[in-house]
């Protein structure tokens, strides 16, 4: 067992599945840890789009601890529920999480003064089609994008053989050519 009692104020908890790094000192009879600092290296998956690319035109959302982001053209959710990591430096899993953290209550702050606004975002569809973030990860500056997800069923999949027409199909609305 691991008591997280002492960890500051908005540490983002681990989920089911989630694979953590755990700091602090065992309890005398060596059955339990008191964590003085926590980490989500991996967060398990109960996602269906994958974005990656830069982030902009962060807002507050319409409740405290919400915000809203854009990634590839698609406005995300992003709330006290969502896991948030700093994988932008290295050493980034070392890092102290007490110092500069990276959480709900510093999110818009803490992005905008970030060197890198490159992010991986691993997101679900509510009943009203708002993307919610699971997961949001600043990552090193890249040119790269990716988006991963469903195939939407419209437009129509165009797989082309002719020259000069291109094999077509969306993610999430995003046109992958």
């Amino acid at each position: 067992p691991v008591d997280a009692s002492a960890l500051p104020a908005g540490t983002a908890m681990p989920g089911t599945g989630d694979v953590v790094r755990v700091g602090g000192t065992v309890a005398s009879s060596g059955k339990s840890v008191t964590a003085s600092s926590l980490a989500i290296v991996h967060a398990a998956n109960s996602t269906n789009l994958g974005l990656e690319g830069d982030a902009s035109s962060v807002a507050a959302g319409s409740t405290t601890g919400t915000f809203t982001l854009s990634v590839l053209g698609q406005k995300v959710a992003v709330n006290a529920q969502t896991r948030l990591a700093d994988m932008s430096a290295r050493d980034w899993d070392r890092k102290d999480p007490t110092t500069n953290p990276f959480n709900i209550t510093t999110f818009q702050s803490y992005l905008a003064a970030s060197t890198s606004k490159h992010v991986v975002v691993k997101a679900e569809s509510d009943a009203t089609g708002t993307l919610l973030a699971r997961s949001l990860a600043i990552v090193p500056a890249s040119a790269e994008v990716a988006v991963a997800g469903i195939v939407d069923a419209t437009p129509a999949v165009v797989n082309s053989s002719a020259t000069g027409t291109p094999t077509t199909f969306s993610v999430h609305g995003i046109a992958v050519k």
